[in-house]
């Protein structure tokens, strides 16, 4: 078991990103970044993209819709001040596409991004409640 996460989904224009610093604390981050006209992606080291730090009740309701007990999740996250949309849906005509929206970031994710996204949310749940949420 390690105490750091870190998993990259590349996809043509957006990236998503998910991060988990330390197994004791009671959340994870999401990053989306876009792929510039010049070709290069934005850096979030930077600045650029979209971060949220996502709880654990954020990422149960993440894990409803992968494990397809819900079609769609949205919520309006908001962090020191700071409102961003959120949401994760499954393609009206394709039902092996989901869709992750973070601002104005849209990813689309393929069904073994779709598994690995899954199956890592599930382990970081398991993990914190184990270890981020006992003093």
């Amino acid at each position: 078991m390690t105490n750091k996460h870190s998993q990259s989904f590349f996809g043509q224009k957006t990236a998503l990103i998910v991060q988990s610093n330390l197994k004791s604390e009671p959340f994870a981050y999401l990053t989306c970044i876009e792929k510039k006209a010049d070709g290069s992606w934005e850096k979030f080291s930077q600045g650029e993209g979209k971060t949220i730090k996502i709880s654990l009740e954020e990422i149960v309701m993440m894990l409803e819709v992968l494990r397809r007990k819900l079609p769609i999740w949205s919520t309006l996250h908001e962090y020191k001040g700071e409102k961003t949309q959120i949401s994760l849906n499954w393609e009206e005509q394709k039902d092996q596409i989901l869709w992750i929206k973070i601002g104005k970031y849209s990813k689309m994710m393929t069904i073994s991004q779709i598994e690995i996204f899954k199956l890592l949310l599930e382990h970081l749940l398991k993990e914190k409640i184990k270890h981020g949420t006992s003093y």
